[in-house]
């Protein structure tokens, strides 16, 4: 069964078959991620959100986010103290979201040991519903603080996750193999 040319949600990108935030201006707005900044130096005391919406309007839809956060950087002697935070809202897509898409999975990968997963993320979901962590409203940037279980090959819980997204082409693995809808490797 080939893969589906469905485009991630609005204010992500694929980038090598893997869902990833869109980082600029647009993208956030189109995320709903907000950005505040704040500086606790006696003589500044900053305060401020970022109008997305102005930004927008005035043609900055494709400005870096990394960018305009430096540019909001005072020149202060001695350096700018400003803390630039993004919400948690928006950085990151329900696992019920993902599993709207037949075809997205979720990578679990053991960051000492290497050893990985590939599965979908209806299966992540019963995971974490039977494990009493989590359930289809799990942001998928906070499933790797979710798991419970520790990596069967070295017993360790430093897990990293990924989203894999569906190209044109299918999956494309390192073996050269296609990922079918079962899971799969042919």
């Amino acid at each position: 069964m080939d893969a589906p040319t469905v485009p991630p949600p609005p204010g992500w990108h694929v980038f090598n078959g893997q869902l990833t935030p869109d980082g600029t201006v647009g993208g956030y707005l189109a995320r709903g991620q907000e950005v505040r900044g704040f500086c606790d130096q006696r003589d500044c005391r900053r305060r401020f959100w970022i109008d997305f919406d102005g930004l927008i309007r005035r043609g900055f839809a494709g400005f870096p986010m990394v960018e305009l956060k430096t540019l909001l950087k005072c020149h202060k002697p001695g350096g700018c103290a400003l803390e630039v935070r993004d919400d948690a809202q928006g950085s990151g897509l329900t696992l019920t979201v993902l599993a709207r898409h037949p075809q997205v999975r979720v990578k679990l990968r053991c960051t000492d040991c290497r050893w990985e997963k590939v599965i979908p993320p209806t299966q992540v979901i019963a995971h974490l519903q039977a494990a009493g962590t989590g359930g289809g409203d799990t942001l998928h940037v906070a499933l790797k603080d979710k798991l419970s279980k520790p990596c069967s090959a070295c017993g360790k819980r430093r897990w990293a996750c990924e989203v894999l997204w569906p190209g044109p082409d299918g999956w494309k693995r390192r073996t050269g193999g296609r990922l079918h809808a079962d899971g799969a490797v042919r």
